[in-house]
Protein backbone atom coordinates (compact mmCIF):
# COMPACT_ATOMS: atom_id res chain seq x y z
CA UNK A 1 0.00 0.00 0.00
CA UNK A 2 1.33 3.40 -0.92
CA UNK A 3 0.38 6.06 1.78
CA UNK A 4 1.34 10.31 1.17
CA UNK A 5 1.10 12.58 3.72
CA UNK A 6 0.35 16.39 2.07
CA UNK A 7 0.61 19.10 3.85
CA UNK A 8 1.53 22.76 3.08
CA UNK A 9 4.73 22.52 5.12
CA UNK A 10 6.39 20.35 7.57
CA UNK A 11 4.14 17.96 9.09
CA UNK A 12 5.16 17.21 12.80
CA UNK A 13 3.84 13.55 12.28
CA UNK A 14 6.26 10.88 12.67
CA UNK A 15 6.50 8.21 9.76
CA UNK A 16 6.19 5.56 12.66
CA UNK A 17 2.37 6.13 12.64
CA UNK A 18 2.34 4.98 9.27
CA UNK A 19 4.89 2.93 8.11
CA UNK A 20 3.81 -0.74 10.15
CA UNK A 21 0.85 -0.70 7.49
CA UNK A 22 2.11 0.81 4.14
CA UNK A 23 5.07 -0.38 2.08
CA UNK A 24 5.88 2.91 0.62
CA UNK A 25 5.25 6.08 2.52
CA UNK A 26 5.76 9.50 0.55
CA UNK A 27 5.78 12.69 1.85
CA UNK A 28 4.76 16.45 -0.03
CA UNK A 29 4.89 19.15 2.14
CA UNK A 30 5.51 21.82 -0.54
CA UNK A 31 1.80 22.73 -1.95
CA UNK A 32 -0.74 22.25 -4.20
CA UNK A 33 0.88 22.19 -7.33
CA UNK A 34 3.44 19.47 -6.41
CA UNK A 35 1.34 17.22 -4.80
CA UNK A 36 -1.00 17.40 -7.73
CA UNK A 37 2.35 17.16 -9.83
CA UNK A 38 3.17 14.07 -7.33
CA UNK A 39 -0.52 12.37 -8.05
CA UNK A 40 0.35 11.93 -12.24
CA UNK A 41 2.67 9.50 -12.82
CA UNK A 42 0.76 6.85 -10.26
CA UNK A 43 -1.61 7.94 -7.65
CA UNK A 44 -1.20 6.31 -3.83
CA UNK A 45 -3.96 4.85 -2.42
CA UNK A 46 -4.25 6.83 0.72
CA UNK A 47 -3.50 10.20 1.16
CA UNK A 48 -3.51 11.83 4.72
CA UNK A 49 -3.71 15.85 4.59
CA UNK A 50 -2.11 18.28 7.09
CA UNK A 51 -4.24 20.59 9.09
CA UNK A 52 -4.25 23.02 6.60
CA UNK A 53 -6.74 25.90 6.21
CA UNK A 54 -10.36 25.63 5.22
CA UNK A 55 -9.88 26.74 1.69
CA UNK A 56 -6.80 24.94 1.08
CA UNK A 57 -8.46 21.65 2.48
CA UNK A 58 -10.89 22.14 0.09
CA UNK A 59 -9.06 22.88 -3.11
CA UNK A 60 -6.93 19.83 -2.12
CA UNK A 61 -9.53 17.46 -2.10
CA UNK A 62 -11.55 18.42 -5.18
CA UNK A 63 -7.92 18.32 -7.06
CA UNK A 64 -7.22 14.81 -5.78
CA UNK A 65 -10.65 13.75 -6.86
CA UNK A 66 -10.24 15.39 -9.98
CA UNK A 67 -7.03 13.73 -10.60
CA UNK A 68 -6.88 10.26 -7.84
CA UNK A 69 -10.22 9.26 -8.09
CA UNK A 70 -9.68 6.04 -6.87
CA UNK A 71 -7.20 7.45 -4.14
CA UNK A 72 -9.17 7.61 -0.18
CA UNK A 73 -8.96 10.89 1.13
CA UNK A 74 -8.43 11.34 4.95
CA UNK A 75 -8.45 14.90 6.26
CA UNK A 76 -6.83 15.48 9.79
CA UNK A 77 -8.81 18.70 11.45
CA UNK A 78 -8.10 18.56 15.07
CA UNK A 79 -10.72 20.81 16.29
CA UNK A 80 -13.03 20.20 13.15
CA UNK A 81 -16.17 22.56 13.46
CA UNK A 82 -19.45 22.08 11.80
CA UNK A 83 -19.23 23.73 8.56
CA UNK A 84 -16.00 21.90 7.85
CA UNK A 85 -17.28 18.39 8.35
CA UNK A 86 -20.71 19.26 6.03
CA UNK A 87 -18.71 20.74 3.16
CA UNK A 88 -16.50 17.65 3.72
CA UNK A 89 -19.34 15.16 3.53
CA UNK A 90 -20.56 16.67 0.54
CA UNK A 91 -17.56 15.87 -1.67
CA UNK A 92 -17.46 12.67 -0.23
CA UNK A 93 -15.12 12.39 2.75
CA UNK A 94 -15.99 9.04 4.71
CA UNK A 95 -13.11 9.40 7.29
CA UNK A 96 -11.88 12.34 9.03
CA UNK A 97 -8.51 12.04 11.16
CA UNK A 98 -9.22 13.78 14.59
CA UNK A 99 -6.80 11.85 16.79
CA UNK A 100 -3.18 10.98 15.64
CA UNK A 101 -2.82 8.11 17.85
CA UNK A 102 -1.28 4.88 16.34
CA UNK A 103 -4.44 2.69 16.98
CA UNK A 104 -6.85 5.25 15.37
CA UNK A 105 -4.78 5.73 11.76
CA UNK A 106 -4.33 1.69 11.83
CA UNK A 107 -7.79 1.73 12.35
CA UNK A 108 -8.30 3.95 9.22
CA UNK A 109 -5.86 2.85 7.11
CA UNK A 110 -7.11 -1.15 7.54
CA UNK A 111 -10.66 0.04 7.00
CA UNK A 112 -9.92 1.99 3.92
CA UNK A 113 -7.94 -0.90 2.50
CA UNK A 114 -10.51 -3.36 3.26
CA UNK A 115 -13.09 -1.35 0.96
CA UNK A 116 -11.24 -0.88 -1.47
CA UNK A 117 -9.61 -4.37 -2.09
CA UNK A 118 -14.32 -5.28 -1.72
CA UNK A 119 -14.41 -2.42 -4.56
CA UNK A 120 -11.89 -3.74 -6.56
CA UNK A 121 -13.16 -7.17 -6.59
CA UNK A 122 -16.89 -5.86 -6.93
CA UNK A 123 -18.11 -6.49 -3.47
CA UNK A 124 -20.34 -4.62 -1.67
CA UNK A 125 -18.95 -3.25 1.58
CA UNK A 126 -20.38 -4.65 4.88
CA UNK A 127 -19.30 -4.38 8.33
CA UNK A 128 -19.64 -7.78 9.09
CA UNK A 129 -20.67 -11.39 7.57
CA UNK A 130 -24.67 -10.38 8.31
CA UNK A 131 -26.86 -7.68 7.43
CA UNK A 132 -27.26 -4.88 10.57
CA UNK A 133 -29.70 -2.33 9.67
CA UNK A 134 -29.19 1.22 11.23
CA UNK A 135 -32.21 3.77 12.38
CA UNK A 136 -32.17 6.31 14.31
CA UNK A 137 -34.54 8.86 15.81
CA UNK A 138 -34.17 12.73 15.89
CA UNK A 139 -36.49 14.96 17.83
CA UNK A 140 -37.59 18.11 15.50
CA UNK A 141 -37.47 20.06 19.01
CA UNK A 142 -37.07 19.32 22.79
CA UNK A 143 -40.02 17.72 24.17
CA UNK A 144 -41.07 16.05 20.86
CA UNK A 145 -41.00 12.95 22.58
CA UNK A 146 -38.19 11.01 20.13
CA UNK A 147 -36.44 9.06 22.88
CA UNK A 148 -39.77 8.00 24.34
CA UNK A 149 -40.72 6.16 21.03
CA UNK A 150 -37.10 5.04 20.32
CA UNK A 151 -37.35 3.08 23.81
CA UNK A 152 -40.64 1.42 22.90
CA UNK A 153 -39.78 1.02 19.10
CA UNK A 154 -36.49 -1.01 19.99
CA UNK A 155 -38.72 -3.31 22.77
CA UNK A 156 -41.43 -3.75 20.72
CA UNK A 157 -38.55 -4.53 17.35
CA UNK A 158 -36.69 -6.90 19.63
CA UNK A 159 -39.89 -9.01 20.21
CA UNK A 160 -41.57 -8.83 17.13
CA UNK A 161 -38.61 -10.16 15.59
CA UNK A 162 -37.07 -12.22 17.44
CA UNK A 163 -33.45 -10.34 16.72
CA UNK A 164 -30.88 -8.59 18.76
CA UNK A 165 -31.20 -5.03 19.36
CA UNK A 166 -28.47 -2.35 20.47
CA UNK A 167 -29.59 0.88 21.80
CA UNK A 168 -26.76 4.01 21.37
CA UNK A 169 -27.58 7.60 23.09
CA UNK A 170 -25.72 9.61 21.25
CA UNK A 171 -28.35 12.74 22.83
CA UNK A 172 -25.30 14.52 24.67
CA UNK A 173 -24.87 15.90 26.59
CA UNK A 174 -26.74 14.45 29.28
CA UNK A 175 -29.25 12.39 26.81
CA UNK A 176 -31.76 10.08 29.54
CA UNK A 177 -32.98 7.43 27.48
CA UNK A 178 -31.70 5.16 30.00
CA UNK A 179 -34.91 6.05 32.41
CA UNK A 180 -37.42 5.05 29.86
CA UNK A 181 -35.80 1.36 29.44
CA UNK A 182 -34.75 0.17 33.51
CA UNK A 183 -34.50 1.57 36.57
CA UNK A 184 -31.07 -0.43 37.02
CA UNK A 185 -27.66 1.57 37.66
CA UNK A 186 -25.62 2.41 35.00
CA UNK A 187 -21.72 0.86 35.11
CA UNK A 188 -20.77 1.54 31.75
CA UNK A 189 -21.63 4.54 29.33
CA UNK A 190 -20.33 5.48 26.11
CA UNK A 191 -17.78 7.51 27.24
CA UNK A 192 -15.88 4.63 29.05
CA UNK A 193 -16.93 2.25 25.88
CA UNK A 194 -14.93 4.46 23.08
CA UNK A 195 -11.86 4.88 25.52
CA UNK A 196 -11.44 1.10 25.42
CA UNK A 197 -12.00 0.77 21.64
CA UNK A 198 -9.04 -0.02 20.72
CA UNK A 199 -8.88 -3.22 22.80
CA UNK A 200 -12.77 -4.00 22.69
CA UNK A 201 -13.21 -7.37 21.74
CA UNK A 202 -16.45 -9.41 21.81
CA UNK A 203 -15.91 -10.61 25.32
CA UNK A 204 -14.83 -7.17 27.00
CA UNK A 205 -18.20 -5.23 25.11
CA UNK A 206 -20.38 -7.94 27.00
CA UNK A 207 -19.16 -6.89 29.89
CA UNK A 208 -19.55 -3.34 29.68
CA UNK A 209 -22.73 -3.11 28.27
CA UNK A 210 -26.16 -2.87 29.83
CA UNK A 211 -27.95 -5.42 29.38
CA UNK A 212 -31.87 -4.84 29.10
CA UNK A 213 -32.94 -8.55 28.70
CA UNK A 214 -31.66 -11.10 26.23
CA UNK A 215 -32.53 -9.60 23.09
CA UNK A 216 -31.47 -5.71 23.72
CA UNK A 217 -28.81 -3.69 24.95
CA UNK A 218 -27.99 -0.39 25.77
CA UNK A 219 -25.17 2.03 25.51
CA UNK A 220 -26.38 5.27 27.31
CA UNK A 221 -24.69 8.20 27.38
CA UNK A 222 -22.68 10.00 29.99
CA UNK A 223 -24.42 12.02 32.69
CA UNK A 224 -21.02 14.10 33.80
CA UNK A 225 -20.10 16.81 31.29
CA UNK A 226 -16.57 15.97 31.56
CA UNK A 227 -17.08 12.73 30.29
CA UNK A 228 -19.15 13.79 27.63
CA UNK A 229 -15.47 15.71 26.02
CA UNK A 230 -14.11 11.84 25.69
CA UNK A 231 -16.44 11.18 23.17
CA UNK A 232 -15.25 11.99 19.71
CA UNK A 233 -17.10 11.22 16.04
CA UNK A 234 -14.21 9.57 14.94
CA UNK A 235 -14.37 7.18 17.74
CA UNK A 236 -18.10 6.94 17.78
CA UNK A 237 -17.74 5.69 14.53
CA UNK A 238 -14.96 2.87 14.78
CA UNK A 239 -16.82 1.26 18.07
CA UNK A 240 -20.33 1.20 15.69
CA UNK A 241 -18.01 -0.41 13.23
CA UNK A 242 -16.76 -3.20 15.66
CA UNK A 243 -20.00 -3.96 17.87
CA UNK A 244 -22.77 -3.78 15.02
CA UNK A 245 -21.62 -7.53 14.23
CA UNK A 246 -22.89 -8.61 17.53
CA UNK A 247 -26.46 -7.47 16.30
CA UNK A 248 -29.42 -7.36 14.02
CA UNK A 249 -30.37 -4.06 14.38
CA UNK A 250 -28.60 -0.66 15.91
CA UNK A 251 -30.95 2.38 16.92
CA UNK A 252 -29.40 5.34 17.87
CA UNK A 253 -31.36 8.53 19.56
CA UNK A 254 -29.83 11.56 17.89
CA UNK A 255 -31.90 13.74 20.82
CA UNK A 256 -32.68 16.70 18.89
CA UNK A 257 -29.74 18.21 16.99
CA UNK A 258 -27.60 16.64 13.70
CA UNK A 259 -24.61 17.86 15.08
CA UNK A 260 -20.84 16.49 14.46
CA UNK A 261 -20.83 13.84 16.30
CA UNK A 262 -23.72 12.22 14.36
CA UNK A 263 -22.03 13.12 10.74
CA UNK A 264 -19.84 9.97 10.58
CA UNK A 265 -23.13 7.94 11.80
CA UNK A 266 -25.46 9.37 9.39
CA UNK A 267 -23.90 7.89 6.66
CA UNK A 268 -24.52 4.29 8.14
CA UNK A 269 -27.95 4.53 8.88
CA UNK A 270 -30.85 2.25 6.84
CA UNK A 271 -33.44 5.20 8.02
CA UNK A 272 -33.51 8.33 10.26
CA UNK A 273 -36.72 9.25 11.65
CA UNK A 274 -37.95 12.77 12.13
CA UNK A 275 -40.38 13.21 15.37
CA UNK A 276 -42.17 16.26 15.26
CA UNK A 277 -45.19 17.73 17.19
CA UNK A 278 -48.51 19.37 15.53
CA UNK A 279 -47.33 23.59 16.18
CA UNK A 280 -45.70 25.82 14.37
CA UNK A 281 -42.25 25.35 15.87
CA UNK A 282 -41.55 22.04 15.16
CA UNK A 283 -42.98 22.03 11.38
CA UNK A 284 -40.21 24.99 10.78
CA UNK A 285 -37.48 23.00 12.46
CA UNK A 286 -38.84 20.04 10.34
CA UNK A 287 -38.72 21.87 7.10
CA UNK A 288 -35.22 22.80 8.33
CA UNK A 289 -33.59 19.37 9.24
CA UNK A 290 -35.38 18.37 5.64
CA UNK A 291 -32.97 20.94 3.66
CA UNK A 292 -30.30 20.18 6.16
CA UNK A 293 -30.15 16.21 4.99
CA UNK A 294 -30.97 17.68 1.46
CA UNK A 295 -27.36 19.47 1.86
CA UNK A 296 -25.88 16.54 3.05
CA UNK A 297 -27.33 14.06 0.00
CA UNK A 298 -29.29 12.15 2.62
CA UNK A 299 -31.45 9.91 0.57
CA UNK A 300 -35.17 11.30 0.88
CA UNK A 301 -36.46 7.79 0.68
CA UNK A 302 -34.48 6.72 3.88
CA UNK A 303 -36.58 9.43 5.94
CA UNK A 304 -39.29 8.59 8.00
CA UNK A 305 -41.62 11.52 9.21
CA UNK A 306 -43.52 10.26 12.59
CA UNK A 307 -46.34 12.69 14.52
CA UNK A 308 -46.47 12.63 18.42
CA UNK A 309 -48.12 13.78 21.59
CA UNK A 310 -51.54 13.79 19.33
CA UNK A 311 -54.33 15.56 21.03
CA UNK A 312 -52.06 17.81 23.36
CA UNK A 313 -53.12 21.42 21.98
CA UNK A 314 -52.20 20.91 18.43
CA UNK A 315 -51.81 24.49 16.73
CA UNK A 316 -52.16 22.79 13.61
CA UNK A 317 -53.28 19.48 11.87
CA UNK A 318 -51.57 16.39 10.61
CA UNK A 319 -52.28 17.52 7.29
CA UNK A 320 -50.66 21.30 7.61
CA UNK A 321 -47.66 19.27 8.67
CA UNK A 322 -47.16 17.40 5.51
CA UNK A 323 -47.65 20.35 3.77
CA UNK A 324 -45.30 22.46 5.27
CA UNK A 325 -42.56 20.30 4.98
CA UNK A 326 -43.18 18.39 1.75
CA UNK A 327 -43.61 14.75 3.92
CA UNK A 328 -46.34 12.29 4.41
CA UNK A 329 -46.57 11.56 8.21
CA UNK A 330 -45.89 7.64 8.45
CA UNK A 331 -47.42 7.20 12.23
CA UNK A 332 -49.29 9.09 14.64
CA UNK A 333 -49.13 8.29 18.20
CA UNK A 334 -51.33 10.12 20.70
CA UNK A 335 -50.80 12.20 23.81
CA UNK A 336 -49.76 9.82 27.13
CA UNK A 337 -48.54 11.74 29.81
CA UNK A 338 -49.64 10.10 32.50
CA UNK A 339 -48.28 6.26 31.01
CA UNK A 340 -45.29 7.80 30.62
CA UNK A 341 -44.80 9.19 34.40
CA UNK A 342 -46.21 6.02 35.13
CA UNK A 343 -43.72 4.56 32.95
CA UNK A 344 -40.69 6.42 34.20
CA UNK A 345 -41.30 5.60 37.64
CA UNK A 346 -41.41 1.96 37.42
CA UNK A 347 -38.18 1.78 34.70
CA UNK A 348 -40.24 -0.07 31.88
CA UNK A 349 -41.07 0.44 28.14
CA UNK A 350 -44.66 2.33 28.05
CA UNK A 351 -45.56 -0.71 25.69
CA UNK A 352 -44.43 -3.05 28.44
CA UNK A 353 -46.40 -1.28 31.04
CA UNK A 354 -49.95 -0.82 28.39
CA UNK A 355 -49.58 -3.18 26.12
CA UNK A 356 -53.62 -2.74 24.56
CA UNK A 357 -52.94 1.25 24.47
CA UNK A 358 -53.58 3.10 21.55
CA UNK A 359 -49.85 4.04 21.62
CA UNK A 360 -48.93 0.34 21.90
CA UNK A 361 -50.89 -0.40 18.79
CA UNK A 362 -49.53 2.25 16.48
CA UNK A 363 -46.15 0.63 17.67
CA UNK A 364 -47.02 -2.49 17.01
CA UNK A 365 -48.32 -1.61 13.63
CA UNK A 366 -45.35 0.55 12.61
CA UNK A 367 -42.65 -2.54 13.55
CA UNK A 368 -45.38 -4.99 11.67
CA UNK A 369 -44.60 -2.83 8.26
CA UNK A 370 -40.76 -2.72 9.19
CA UNK A 371 -40.69 -6.15 9.07
CA UNK A 372 -43.10 -6.73 6.61
CA UNK A 373 -45.35 -9.56 8.42
CA UNK A 374 -49.16 -9.06 9.39
CA UNK A 375 -50.22 -7.94 12.90
CA UNK A 376 -51.50 -10.96 14.62
CA UNK A 377 -54.02 -11.07 17.46
CA UNK A 378 -56.26 -7.85 16.39
CA UNK A 379 -59.85 -8.17 15.94
CA UNK A 380 -61.36 -5.77 13.64
CA UNK A 381 -62.54 -3.87 16.60
CA UNK A 382 -59.41 -3.38 18.20
CA UNK A 383 -58.11 -1.82 14.53
CA UNK A 384 -61.03 0.50 14.97
CA UNK A 385 -60.20 1.50 18.14
CA UNK A 386 -57.15 2.29 17.67
CA UNK A 387 -57.77 4.59 14.90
Amino acid sequence: MHILLASAGPWAVSDDLFTPWTSTLTRVDTGLDDLFAQLRPTPPDIIFIGDLPQHDLIAAIIGIRELAPKTAIIPYCANPVPDVLLQLMRLGINEVLTDLSPGNIGEMIERVGNAQAMNAAGIAPSTSGKTVRRFAFVATKGGAGATLLLANFAMSLAKAANSRVLLIDLSLPFGDLDIHLTSQAITHDLADLVEEVDRLDQALFKAMVHHLNDRVDLIPCPQVFERVMRVTPANVARLVDQVSEYYDYVLFDFGSVIDPLKLPILEKLDQLTLIATLDVPSARRTSQMFTLLDHLDFPMVRTNLVANRLGARPSITADELEKAVGKTVAYRFPEVAAGVTEALAQGMPLVELQPRSKFAAEMNDWVAALLKTPRKGRSLWQRLKSK
